[in-house]
């Protein structure tokens, strides 16, 4: 009678876990893609054979592992790890700066890590050790159960037909992932690459002549987690900007310059 629901315990842990950290749709869909596991788990119980028990922990461990990851993301970032900012902080991150990170959720990693395989590790010696018998698999199935895992096996099947859902299989997904990290950090080489075209362009055009000989200072005001909209030189009723203002007829000002990217 526990047998069925004791199988469905780890998509459901699935679903709850990346659920509660911040993302119910995902959670849906991976709990639907995981499915395939009740079976191996079914299998490994009713054959006993070692092939079917590795084979129903290594999957499990990768699903479980693969929500892991993302719920840490909401956990941590409040946000998906397919965001464009996390994409593009993992691809500008050196290894010191990954060995900082680590450090300073040290802890967190280490109860989160160690809850998850805690509850694998006593999902499967339960399920080995007392689901491990002929009882369990002689037992008929009740007709109402019968529909709710005819209706689980549509909801699997539709889950792998349907591509957005099949992109969240860990598979694909972290495939995919590299594949985002490596396409950004080919854009900065680009860009790079476009910079050094212009600055050498520049210095192929420089003119010489005449006044430019004299001394001239050039300055950048760069601002951080602020608008020119707080510029007392750009129309703000306080005076913010006293001293850039006594100089407002030395520079040209661009009170609204627009970045089209993050940085």
């Amino acid at each position: 009678m526990f047998f069925i629901p004791y199988l469905l315990a780890l998509p459901l842990i699935t679903l709850l876990l990346l659920g509660l950290a911040g993302s119910w749709s995902d959670s849906v869909r991976l709990a639907f893609l995981s499915l395939p596991g009740c079976w191996l788990c079914f299998q490994a119980t009713k054959k006993s054979n070692l092939f079917w028990k590795l084979f129903s922990i290594i999957w499990w461990f990768i699903f479980i592992f693969h929500t892991s990851l993302l719920s840490v993301s909401w956990l941590l970032f409040n946000s998906d790890a397919e965001a464009y900012s996390i994409i593009e902080s993992i691809a500008n991150t050196t290894l010191n700066e990954s060995l900082e990170f680590f450090q300073l959720h040290l802890g967190f990693f280490i109860l989160f890590v160690g809850f998850i395989l805690s509850v694998l590790i006593l999902y499967f010696f339960i399920l080995f050790k007392y689901f491990n018998t002929r009882e369990f698999h002689d037992q008929k199935v009740h007709r109402l159960g019968r529909y709710a895992i005819g209706l689980l096996f549509l909801l699997c099947t539709a889950s792998y037909a349907i591509k957005p859902s099949i992109a969240l299989h860990p598979l694909p997904f972290w495939y995919g992932y590299y594949g985002k990290i490596q396409d950004f950090k080919q854009r900065i080489l680009q860009h790079d690459q476009i910079h050094k075209e212009w600055t050498l362009n520049a210095e192929q055009r420089l003119d010489f002549s005449g006044q430019l000989n004299k001394r001239q200072t050039h300055t950048i005001v760069l601002t951080d987690s602020i608008t020119s909209f707080n510029f007392g030189l750009c129309g703000y009723p306080r005076n913010t900007t006293p001293e850039l203002t006594q100089r407002s007829d030395q520079f040209k000002v661009f009170c609204r310059g627009y970045s089209p990217a993050s940085s």
